[in-house]
């Protein structure tokens, strides 16, 4: 027999220098390729006898850091870090922040303390007082003003409306002669007559008031003083009244002073109102007037009657839908009882 042939077995690799357990570990951070391609770049000499690719691979790294990606470029992360001087800096703005929150909770401690301060003060400053006074004497001015502009006028409720308004003057003429004691048929000049400027209401409503502008002052005066006889006046079927036409301001005074009039009539004392407004009364040769909302508990005290809460009629706002037209309320309802109170203290307080 032949020697038996030998199996050739595959070469294994040859063990480099760096295999082995002493070898070092800075091999396996790069790979080889990188790092003699990056040696190979360099045209620059190892800077001691003793340095490796390694050492001249981290050299060019460092000096291309700027060129790199975010992902590998762990200088610029480290160069974004706050160092000391920006703690410095936040330290010191949360301590000035914090200073002026000390600053302005003290103004506004003082700023409190004054506010308080003024309106314990007491009284009003004196030209406050004077520039009210002021304001109430234009007031009352133009209230006087409106009422004068009215003095010729009949303000004539509860007169059923006709067809038209060219027939109220011969309406109204029989009816101010039966005042006056007069024929019906007597010759009356009326210059003027109309309806109260607002819609017409249905015909189950009340109807509206009718104006009427007489020229002669004197015949209007006897008018009045002959309607005052009688709470009511029968005409054609209807219960009448007659009334001045008042401007709003006066009607809207004399109803916040109905309380003060209704006591007045309870105790049967007389009053009388004035122009400019004005409410005066009378007892046991003491008079006391009304003129303004501060006069209101001088005047009862002073007549020796109990005290009523009454409305301001300053403050309260003019409604301008209603301005110089009374508000109408139905005949015989919402009216005080005036006893024995004389015809023409009757006022027109609707």
């Amino acid at each position: 027999m032949g020697r038996t042939k030998r199996v050739q077995m595959t070469p294994s690799t040859p063990r480099t220098q760096g295999d082995g357990p002493s070898a070092s570990i800075r091999a396996y951070l790069h790979t080889p390729g990188i790092l003699a391609s990056q040696h190979e770049a360099s045209n620059m000499a190892p800077t001691s006898p003793g340095s490796t690719v390694w050492e001249d691979s981290l050299h060019t790294t460092a000096g291309t850091r700027d060129t790199e990606g975010p992902s590998q470029n762990w200088y610029a992360l480290y160069d974004s870090l706050p160092k000391k001087e920006d703690l410095h800096t936040i330290v010191q703005e949360v301590k000035s922040t914090r200073t002026e929150i000390v600053s302005l909770r003290t103004f506004l401690s003082d700023l409190e303390g004054r506010v308080t301060a003024l309106e314990s003060a007491g009284p009003v400053p004196q030209q406050t007082h004077k520039h009210d006074r002021q304001l109430m004497d234009l007031r009352l001015h133009v209230e006087d003003l409106d009422n004068r502009s009215r003095r010729n006028n009949i303000r004539v409720r509860g007169l059923r409306e006709t067809a038209g308004s060219e027939n109220l003057r011969e309406t109204l003429t029989p009816l101010f002669n039966i005042i006056l004691n007069r024929p019906p048929e007597a010759c009356l000049y009326i210059d003027k007559a109309h309806c109260a400027l607002r819609p017409k209401p249905p015909p189950a409503a009340l109807p509206r008031d009718v104006i009427c502008y007489i020229q002669d002052v004197q015949l209007k005066e006897d008018n009045m003083k002959g309607a005052r006889t009688e709470r009511t006046w029968r005409y054609k079927g209807q219960n009448v009244e007659l009334y001045n036409d008042l401007s709003h301001l006066t009607l809207q005074t004399r109803r916040a002073l109905r309380p003060v009039t209704t006591i007045l009539q309870e105790h049967h004392l007389r009053y009388r109102w004035h122009f400019p407004f004005a409410l005066t009364a009378r007892k046991d040769n003491i008079e006391a007037t009304i003129r303004l909302p501060a006069d209101v508990p001088i005047f009862l005290d002073t007549l020796g009657l109990p005290t009523t809460p009454v409305r301001d009629w300053i403050d309260c706002p003019l409604n301008e839908r209603n301005l110089g037209r009374p508000v109408t309320h139905p005949l015989g309802t919402d009216r005080v009882d005036m006893g024995t109170v004389p015809p023409h203290q009757i006022a027109h307080e609707e």
